[in-house]
């Protein structure tokens, strides 16, 4: 894979270098020539496949703002209402399963809490603790199922978002290489493929069936108080984020590090290279020093309009996931609330190890997410991607 990297960022070098000799005799005042060798830049580099490898519903959204592609003269027109309006779409699209299962479990707690007042008994058990395992029991019937195909698909999310990763590197370290990063690109590449391949394991291998397993232990603590792995549930959710968040500092600590040096040793590379073509090229060598940095600048255009595009991209490839974390999580808070005004507490116990499942689940969603985003914001600033 580095070696088709490599090839491909090294051709797109080439035509960066054919366009020098036109640069010199173009004088064009109104910057018509810019457009032309950034619309080439562009159709080269192959930036134009990254819309086509996006997910389905967060293609249909970029489409919705009117951005359907990498070029920068789009992203700049994206408007906020048209952001908000996608993510209210968004909302209303991951509400009816959260809102379904609020009413139904208000419905059975108020249910048990009016029966519990009325003080009956049952030969010589009393009605309240039959009732809580039946509300108990109801509860698990309407929350377990579609918690877990929740899972599912925020797993499939993440799976996709690893996909659509993997077609941005080659094309982001060609950009790279021909914008005179070279080196930079090396770490960028190692550290995103390693990212890409953690991700794609995660979400197939270590996510959905953790998860599953701790939502079994809740709904078993639940249903049966001797077996009280509560505790368990909370140190799963708190170490699963303190494990989140340092490999988060990690990874954005070292790409911050190699790309600090990687650009500086690039910037002493480009400047070497505009010293050379004025210096030792008879006659024209000065005009070609200019054109090869305004060449350069069309690659950086580029290069900041792909990273724009894929940021925005991430957030609306994993929108969808966050926007039902966030539904879910304040659900299962609100029912566990109710449960323990009306003093239900195997409801509760069971609604709160829910919860952290769902917030465990939305700290790994979000985690990925920052790190592609800073991973990028960290390529285009350190490595001038508006200069």
């Amino acid at each position: 894979m580095n070696g088709k990297k490599i090839f491909w960022g090294f051709m797109l070098f080439l035509s960066v270098l054919e366009g020098i000799p036109a640069a010199a005799e173009a004088e064009n005042a109104d910057g018509a020539y810019n457009q032309e060798v950034y619309k080439e830049q562009y159709d080269n580099s192959g930036a134009e496949r990254l819309f086509e490898e996006l997910p389905g519903e967060a293609k249909k959204s970029l489409e919705g703002m009117g951005v359907n592609g990498a070029d920068f003269n789009k992203i700049i027109d994206i408007k906020p209402e048209a952001v908000l309006e996608n993510i209210l779409a968004t909302a209303k699209k991951s509400l009816p399963a959260p809102l379904r299962a609020i009413s139904m479990i208000l419905a059975i707690t108020l249910l048990n809490a009016i029966l519990t007042a009325l003080k009956i008994s049952i030969g010589e058990k009393s009605l309240a603790a039959t009732l809580g395992v039946v509300s108990t029991l109801c509860v698990c019937m309407i929350i377990v199922t579609p918690i877990v195909g929740f899972i599912g698909r925020v797993a499939a999310i993440i799976k996709g978002g690893a996909g659509f990763l993997f077609c941005y590197i080659p094309i982001m370290v060609g950009v790279m290489v021909a914008s005179g990063q070279a080196i930079s690109s090396v770490a960028f590449s190692s550290l995103m493929v390693t990212l890409g391949d953690v991700i794609t394991q995660l979400s197939a291998n270590f996510l959905v069936p953790l998860l599953n397993m701790f939502l079994t232990v809740s709904v078993v603590c639940a249903i049966s108080p001797r077996f009280n792995f509560s505790g368990l549930c909370g140190l799963f959710s708190k170490v699963t984020k303190w494990v989140l968040g340092f490999t988060m500092t990690i990874f954005s600590g070292i790409l911050t590090t190699k790309s600090i040096i990687g650009a500086a040793a690039d910037s002493v590379n480009s400047k070497t290279m505009k010293f050379v073509l004025s210096s030792f090229v008879p006659i024209v060598g000065s005009a070609l020093g200019d054109a090869f940095l305004t060449v350069q600048g069309c690659v950086k255009i580029l290069k900041s309009g792909i990273g724009a595009f894929f940021i925005i991209a991430v957030g609306f490839i994993f929108l969808p996931a966050v926007v039902e974390c966030i539904a879910w999580s304040f659900a299962i808070n609100l029912c566990a609330v109710a449960g323990d005004i009306f003093e239900l507490p195997n409801v509760s116990t069971l609604l709160k190890n829910i919860g952290k499942v769902v917030s465990t689940l939305m700290a790994v969603v979000l985690c990925i997410m920052t790190i592609l985003i800073i991973s990028t914001v960290l390529v285009l600033s350190i490595g001038g991607g508006g200069n």
